[in-house]
């Protein structure tokens, strides 16, 4: 499939307007994937997959991302992985089917740190390729 990128959540890997292309047939996600989540009526979010079922996720007072008691040294976020207001507890179970997916502008996404973590059957497919390239 292909979907447009809209909003700058997932920068700098993606930008606001580039077009991606997604495959829908993946029947598991790994920490790293990038990854088009369909929560409501015609709402998608392009988010990266940082934990996977039975993982748990922490954030750090200085706004690191701790997954199973480890810091994650993989991200190449931007700004600090905080808590948000009316969020989820932490530490937080990743449930079984299910991921935790952050935006990598971790200051400016809507994501698991609001809402938990996805169903499987939540997400729409994995992204293996983006057009730098904007409308």
């Amino acid at each position: 499939g292909l979907a447009f990128v809209s909003g700058h959540s997932m920068e700098p890997a993606l930008k606001d307007g580039e077009l991606v292309v997604f495959y829908r047939l993946d029947p598991a996600y790994q920490p790293n994937d990038i990854v088009i989540v369909h929560r409501e009526e015609n709402v998608e979010y392009i988010k990266r997959v940082v934990a996977e079922p039975g993982d748990v996720v922490e954030l750090s007072e200085d706004g690191a991302l701790v997954i199973n008691g480890e810091t994650d040294e993989n991200s190449i976020s931007l700004g600090q992985t905080l808590p948000v207001q009316d969020g989820i507890a932490f530490p937080y179970t990743v449930p079984q089917g299910s991921y935790f997916v952050l935006g990598d502008n971790r200051e400016n996404s809507r994501d698991s740190r609001m809402f938990g973590a996805v169903s499987q059957e939540e997400i729409t497919g994995r992204v293996f390729f983006h057009f730098g390239m904007t409308r």
